[in-house]
C-alpha cells in the first residue's frame, strides 16, 4: 500500500474512537498484521497489538509455548501445543524491533535498522550464516548509544537520533548522514569489516 494509506490501515488494525480494531486473524496470520504495523512505522502498535493477542499465552504459567490456536478466556483451549506459525512475535522482535535482516543471501551484506517502539534499550544476538550478530540500543533523552559487533558482511547500520544529532566518527565506518526509515529518523553508517563498534 502507498504511505497516504496507512494512517487508514492502522485504524483498521488498531481500532479507533468509534470503531473497535478488527482481531478475527488467526494466529498465523497474526504475523502479517504485527509486520504490516511495523513496516508502515507503527512500532508503538505493533507491540501494543502483539501484546494483547498473545500475552494470555504467554502469561500461562503451565505452559512453555505457544498454542496452535488463540486460547480464549473462559472456553477450554482448541488444539495443540508449539506449532512454528504461533512464535511470529519473536520473529518480528529481531527483524523489526531489533531491526536485523539480511539484504542478500548468506548475509553477505545486512542491516540492523531498530525500531525502538515502546522500549528504550534492546540486546540482541542474532545467529547468521557469518556468524553472532550482537547489538546494543539505548535511547536517552539527549543521546543515543548503539554498540555493534559485526561477523562481517557489508552492514547498513541506522542509528535512532534527533535532528541535530551527530555521530563519533569510527575507522572504518562510512557515514551516509541522515536518512528516513519507517518514518523515522535515522544517522545511516557503511560498515565492511567485522569488529565490534561503539556509536
Amino acid at each position: 500500500a502507498d504511505a497516504d494509506k496507512y494512517a487508514a490501515i492502522r485504524d483498521v488494525f488498531m481500532g479507533t474512537g468509534s470503531a473497535p480494531a478488527y482481531e478475527n486473524a488467526s494466529i498465523y496470520m497474526e504475523k502479517y498484521v504485527l509486520q504490516a504495523l511495523y513496516m508502515m512505522g507503527y512500532p508503538e502498535d505493533a507491540m501494543a497489538r502483539m501484546a494483547k493477542r498473545l500475552m494470555t499465552d504467554v502469561n500461562d504459567a503451565t505452559s512453555s509455548t505457544l498454542p496452535e490456536y488463540y486460547t480464549v478466556p473462559g472456553e477450554e483451549s482448541e488444539g495443540t501445543k508449539n506449532h512454528g506459525w504461533s512464535g511470529s512475535a519473536i520473529i518480528h522482535l529481531s527483524r523489526y524491533a531489533a531491526g536485523i535482516e539480511p539484504l542478500s543471501a548468506g548475509y553477505s551484506a545486512w542491516r540492523i535498522c531498530p525500531q525502538m517502539g515502546n522500549f528504550a534499550q534492546i540486546s540482541v544476538t542474532v545467529p547468521s550464516e557469518i556468524g553472532l550478530i550482537e547489538a546494543q540500543v539505548a535511547v536517552y533523552d539527549d543521546r543515543t548509544e548503539f554498540t555493534l559487533v559485526s561477523p562481517g558482511g557489508r552492514a547498513e547500520v541506522y542509528v535512532p537520533v534527533q535532528e541535530g544529532y551527530s555521530i563519533s566518527e569510527e575507522e572504518g565506518v562510512k557515514n551516509k548522514g541522515y536518512v528516513s526509515m519507517y518514518g523515522k529518523l535515522y544517522i545511516l553508517l557503511e560498515i565492511e569489516e567485522a569488529g565490534a563498534y561503539s556509536f
